[in-house]
Order: C-alpha cells, then sequence, then structure tokens
C-alpha cells in the first residue's frame, strides 16, 4: 500500500508539472485552462479553471447532455402527411403538406437514418390507401416548427456556407446540404474549374462560380455564399488541380428540396402532381400549417431515429445541426418556443433544474447548442461539474457515455477546434472494479500552434491523467 500511495504521489506531481509546463511553455501567450476532477468531487489538478473560455464543439456535450436527460434517450420527432380539400375519384383536390416536427435524420446518407426512399415509400403508401392517383395542387413542405433565425447570428459568415454550417429547419432534408460535382483534372492552375450541383435537384436556385483551380494537392478551399432572402447562390475560392470529387455545402430551402424530390417520387409511382414544390419557413405565412390547420387532413406520420442516436451522431461526428436542433428542441419541449434565446435559456434551466445546482451565471455563455459561436463561454471547471453530474445522475449515462469518441479502451472524449483553438473533455474510466473515473475539460484559445499540436500536448497529459486511475 505504502509503495502504491508512493507511485501514485509521484504519477499526481508529473501531472500537475505537466499541465504547469504547458502553461508557461508550449501554450505561454494562450488563453488556457485545465481542470480534472474525481467522479466524487475532489480536485485532481486545476489551472485557470475559472477562466471563461470559447468551448468550441465541446459544447455538444453539453447540449448533448442536456437534451438526454431532459427529452429521455427513447425521444422520437414526428413528420405528419396531410391535406387540404378533399378526395374523390382518385384526385387530392388540394395541396399535399409535409409538415416537419423537427426530425434531424430525415433524408441524411448517415447509417443510421432510414434511407430517403423508403421514408417516400410509407407517404407514397398513405396517398395509395386513399385510392390517390393524382394531386391537383402543391407539395408543400412545412418547416415553420423551427421559430425565427435559422442559425445564431454570431457565426462566421464563411462558416454559413458550408456543410458543418447548414441551417436548423422544422423540415430538415439530406442535413440540409448541398452537394456539388467538381473536377479539376487536366486543368491548369488558375482556370475556373468545372462545377455543378448534384444534389438534391434545386432548379430554382442560380448557381455562379467565381473560383480557380488551385494549386496540385491544395485540397478543397471553395466556400459558398447564399441568402435565405434570395435564391442566387455564388462560389468563391480554390479547388486543387488534378481532382475529381464532391463538395458538400449549405442548403438554405430544405423543405422546397424535400417537396420537389418528393414529388418526383410520385411522378416515378403513378401519382400525378399538377402543382409546384413550395417550402414554408414562417409560421406567419398565410399557407402555413399553423394558419390553415382547420383545413388540414391527416394521412400519416413517420418518426425519426431515436434521441439517443442522434445523440451518438452528434458528438462522434461534431454534427452542428444536429446539436442546433437538440437545443431547439429542448426549448420546444420546456416552454413551447425553438426561437434561439428561449432554446438557451431553457437548456439552462433544465442544467439547472435536472443536474443540480451547479449553474453559475458568471461562469457560462450559453449562445448556440453547437458550438460555432464565438459568444459560447464555459469555465473549465464547469465542465467538470457537468460531466460529473451527468454520470451520477443521468438515467442514460451509458447512452452519453458511448455517444463520446473512444480515444483508447478507458478514456471517452469530445473535441472541438477552429484556428488557434483545442478543447477537448470527457471521461476516463478506472483501470480496475471500484476505482474512481477522471472527468476532465482542457481548453486552449487563442494560440498561434496549429490546431495538431495542441492537441498533441493535449492528449499527452490525457496519457498522465489515466496513469493515475
Amino acid at each position: 500500500m505504502k509503495i502504491f500511495l508512493i507511485g501514485f504521489l509521484l504519477q499526481l506531481n508529473s501531472v500537475i508539472a505537466s499541465v504547469q509546463g504547458m502553461n508557461t511553455g508550449v501554450f505561454a501567450g494562450a488563453s488556457f485552462g485545465v481542470c480534472a476532477q474525481w467522479e466524487s468531487g475532489e480536485n485532481i489538478v486545476g489551472l485557470g479553471k475559472n477562466r471563461k473560455l470559447n468551448p468550441a464543439s465541446t459544447m455538444k456535450a453539453v447540449t448533448s447532455g442536456a437534451a438526454l436527460m431532459q427529452l429521455g434517450a427513447g425521444y422520437r420527432w414526428e413528420t405528419n402527411i396531410v391535406y387540404t380539400g378533399r378526395i374523390s375519384k382518385g384526385v387530392l383536390d388540394g395541396d399535399l403538406y409535409i409538415i416537419g416536427g423537427g426530425d434531424p435524420m430525415l433524408g441524411s446518407n448517415d447509417a443510421d437514418a432510414e434511407p430517403i426512399d423508403q421514408t417516400f415509400c410509407q407517404w407514397l403508401k398513405f396517398l395509395q390507401d386513399k385510392g390517390v392517383k393524382e394531386v391537383s395542387g402543391d407539395i408543400v413542405g412545412d418547416g415553420s416548427w423551427i421559430e425565427g433565425m435559422r442559425e445564431h447570428p454570431s457565426w462566421s459568415y464563411d462558416d454559413i456556407g458550408t456543410y458543418y454550417g447548414t441551417c436548423v429547419s422544422g423540415l430538415n432534408f439530406y442535413e440540409n446540404m448541398q452537394q456539388f460535382s467538381v473536377n479539376t483534372v487536366g486543368i491548369e492552375q488558375g482556370q475556373p474549374p468545372v462545377i455543378s450541383p448534384a444534389y438534391p435537384d434545386t432548379p430554382w436556385m442560380e448557381w455562379s462560380y467565381d473560383c480557380t483551380t488551385g494549386a496540385e494537392g491544395s485540397g478543397d478551399r471553395l466556400y459558398l455564399y447564399t441568402s435565405d432572402l434570395g435564391t442566387r447562390g455564388v462560389m468563391r475560392g480554390t479547388y486543387g488541380a488534378g481532382r475529381d470529387g464532391k463538395i458538400y455545402c449549405r442548403n438554405n430551402y430544405p423543405e422546397r428540396s424535400l417537396a420537389h424530390e418528393f414529388g418526383k417520387y410520385l411522378e416515378n409511382n403513378g401519382i400525378h402532381v399538377k402543382g409546384s414544390a413550395v417550402g414554408i419557413t414562417d409560421a406567419r405565412d398565410s399557407r402555413s400549417g399553423k394558419n390553415v390547420s382547420a383545413q388540414l387532413f391527416v394521412l400519416g406520420s413517420t418518426y425519426s431515429p431515436t434521441l439517443g442516436t442522434v445523440i451518438s451522431r452528434t458528438n462522434k461526428d461534431s454534427n452542428n445541426m444536429y446539436a442546433e436542433l437538440l437545443m431547439r428542441t429542448i426549448g420546444y419541449e420546456t416552454c413551447g418556443s425553438t426561437e434561439i434565446k428561449a432554446s438557451a435559456s431553457a437548456m439552462e434551466g433544465v442544467i439547472s433544474g435536472r443536474v443540480g445546482p451547479i449553474i453559475i451565471p458568471q461562469d457560462i455563455i450559453i449562445s448556440d447548442g453547437c458550438g460555432l459561436s464565438t459568444q459560447d463561454r464555459l469555465t473549465p471547471e464547469w465542465m467538470c461539474d457537468f460531466l460529473r453530474d451527468m454520470k451520477n445522475n443521468c438515467p442514460d449515462f451509458d447512452v452519453y457515455l458511448n455517444s463520446l469518441v473512444k480515444y483508447s479502451s478507458r478514456c471517452y472524449l469530445k473535441t472541438g477546434s477552429f484556428t488557434g483553438c483545442r478543447c477537448l473533455c470527457g471521461y476516463i474510466l478506472p483501470s480496475k472494479a471500484g476505482g474512481k473515473t477522471i472527468v476532465f475539460s482542457i481548453m486552449v484559445n487563442n494560440s498561434e500552434m496549429r490546431v495538431s499540436d495542441i492537441d498533441r500536448e493535449e492528449k499527452k497529459l490525457l496519457d498522465e491523467l489515466a496513469r493515475l486511475n
């Protein structure tokens, strides 16, 4: 026992020395904070642990945890297929509505999502069961379940056009992305690449390409600039020479895209649609489901994968759209609002009321659910408190733990990064039965080091912490 204690103290001193060395050495000049605790709450090491820092994508660990506590692992989102008018002699004399309830995986290519053709097949059967052979009106994709802005206003303009900066909608489709084919094979540097939209089909969009072929090996540096106030998109930047591939950008019109794709599916399966595809984003729109609710007749409903599945993909893939949808759903189920500020406030309330009185207003600022906002602020100690209380109080903790990335056989973590910033948080499980779990949070902001170099130094510390238990 004495030998074990001496070894433990030596290793603890090594951990403390490593943290102090990082602060004065490799991270000198950066904003840096680290905290590690035993699951019972005793402090292991803390330096700058009360410093408010931007958590980047480790914010998803908070959002997914709050959603799991409030909604439960079995929660699902509902999509309703309804119509206006009447059905007579095989004709649906009115509009066909797809009313979204927030399903984040609708039409996703994720292996955990139902293939869109299977979903369309279910919707088709709803119509076939009523004998419908023709829809005289429009197919309306209604995403007005999301209120207000569909992304936080502090998100970077460069981020908003990317696949990771997509909007959230009440009717999400293909993770609200637009796929493009890009070819620079045989094209010289400085010349325009060959680009064309691939999926989904968006005939209402006007695309222009103010971009060039980059140096060989320079990769994808293309950015799409769009606005939901218009139907024009401009591609800027470069794409490395000698490449033939696909890129993914933001689609501002997922509701209309889904309606359009379903309309094509119906045509291919014997139901003629005389009208057009329409997208609704605002409940105040005269054609929104809310405003015509008295005229709607239900054909059927389909449901998303479970929240446990969505959380796994949120954290493992660091999916920003999923995380934002989780926060908005907390808002909807807690206070009846999916607006950004109301949802962020609701998430704070869930953490405070369900996890325990650990929120101190000066410790955290929650602006969005995914960590793209430059306004998010957490302290390493607060993050450790949150992780510790998740382990001790959350009935679905195993779902939460397994949603994190498995760094080693005993270490599960969530990462977050952008230029000059690298954050890690998570758990180190004990090496022996009856041992204690370690929770940790490491946050580095405003560093001049490359993210990969920051990551290497932080993981050295994780390896040292793992020797303690």
